[in-house]
């Protein structure tokens, strides 16, 4: 099994999704350095949308690297990176690990309303919530949901806040980090 070590190896690019709304904010999304510029998260042949959200994102099963954490809230959709992972790919060779550190500052999702986790691979996540300002410990929680209707995300009282989301499953696991904000 290769092991690899990747220090800090997130990089974010902010890509316009949308038009303005009434308040003059335009929706973006954050891509990280393996996701495509569509928005897809990679090679432009995200869903279509017949199982589920359209925006989830693309799943070569013979990369050696996990696709992305994508998380949407109304019509943006925040591409997160995984900072640490490992990874066997279902039509591949050896697994291979990486460990990292969230980037700094993180990826942020504004907005209001409901949070879907999009993820092409049946996996099971576990949340965990972290006040932005204070450091403390809001809450953890699992989720319920599949790669067909995403995974419901519940938003914490506590605004602005660090998420911190684990997943495990078949092929390996992967560790992504972002800032919610109301």
């Amino acid at each position: 099994m290769a092991v690899i070590f990747a220090l800090g190896a997130c990089s974010f690019v902010e890509e316009q999704i949308g038009s303005d709304d009434a308040d003059g904010d335009t929706a973006t999304t954050q891509q990280g350095e393996n996701g495509g510029e569509d928005g897809s998260g990679g090679d432009g042949n995200g869903g279509d949308g017949a199982d589920g959200d359209d925006r989830t994102p693309a799943f070569d099963p013979s990369s050696s690297e996990p696709p992305v954490l994508t998380f949407a809230r109304g019509d943006i959709a925040l591409d997160v990176e995984p900072f640490s992972w490992c990874w066997s790919p279902p039509q591949g060779d050896d697994g291979i690990c990486a460990d990292g550190f969230a980037p700094d500052p993180l990826p942020g999702l504004p907005g209001e309303g409901p949070i879907t986790l999009l993820f092409p691979v049946d996996f099971d996540f576990t949340l965990t919530w972290f006040n932005a300002e204070t450091g403390e410990q809001l809450g953890s929680q699992e989720l319920s949901g599949s790669p067909q209707t995403g995974w419901d995300v519940p938003v914490p009282d506590a605004l602005p806040a660090r998420v911190e989301v684990f997943g495990t499953g078949s092929g390996g696991d992967v560790i992504g980090a972002f800032a919610l904000s109301s």
